[in-house]
């Protein structure tokens, strides 16, 4: 080899050699037109109009297919298709069909669902517990929320038996353990599990504060004991 050859060969070579010490890879471009914070190790994305989900290194897990969808909670997330809601898995699997108006998880297990209206329970991986039947469900309280049924209140457990079978013309919140409850027109109370404690006989009654409640039986106005003593 000649010495021109060789002393182009060397130069070619540390021209490569110095080009590839200052090399760095080109700095990733933004791509979504929106994102979340990640939660349970995904993020939520929207890339023109269509929602997805991308891992911490930013490999795309569920492409952007949903018109909408929101961070996952207990293995699953909740999207949109055509207007309604659903539920998939962290690969991305449909585990709950697009069929609901709305869908919240209420625990690890159970989801409220809205279809046509009427207010039901499914669990995660979409069974039905309670039908969409009624009008309203109240939010739970240690493990126990008001429903609302063809015009009748009643109280469901956390797993969505009932406690109390829906059979109230009106029912008030929880006050000291006891909840006022509206029978053929008539007012007493019941506990948390339903039982009646109080039986409803009176007009009016105002919720317990420092175990005493007033009644009235329409001429007259009282007071009552937690037991449904008249005190006064």
């Amino acid at each position: 080899m000649s010495f021109l050859k060789r002393s182009l060969l060397v130069s070619l070579v540390l021209i490569f050699t110095i080009t590839l010490s200052g090399y760095s890879a080109p700095e990733k471009q933004l791509e979504a037109d929106f994102a979340r914070n990640y939660k349970e190790g995904l993020a939520c994305i929207e890339k023109d109009g269509k929602y997805g989900f991308v891992n911490k290194s930013g490999e795309v897990i569920v492409e952007p297919v949903w018109d909408g969808a929101y961070i996952f909670t207990n293995g699953r997330a909740k999207v949109k298709k055509d207007g309604k809601w659903g539920f998939i898995d962290k690969s991305g699997q449909v585990i709950v069909k697009p069929i609901y108006d709305k869908v919240e998880f209420y625990n690890s297990k159970m989801a409220v669902v809205q279809k046509d209206g009427k207010w039901g329970i499914i669990d995660k991986n979409g069974e039905v517990v309670l039908k969409t039947e009624c009008e309203v469900i109240d939010p739970f309280y240690k493990g126990k929320a008001r429903v609302l049924v063809n015009g009748k209140w009643g109280i469901i457990s956390s797993s969505g038996n009932f406690i109390t079978k829906p059979s109230y013309e009106l029912m008030r919140y929880s006050s000291e353990g006891l909840i006022a409850v509206r029978q053929d027109g008539k007012w007493g109370f019941c506990n948390r599990s339903g039982k009646i404690r109080i039986e409803p006989r009176w007009e009016r009654v105002d919720d317990f504060r420092d175990g005493r409640a007033r009644v009235f039986d329409g001429k007259h106005w009282g007071i009552i004991s937690k037991s449904g003593k008249v005190i006064y």
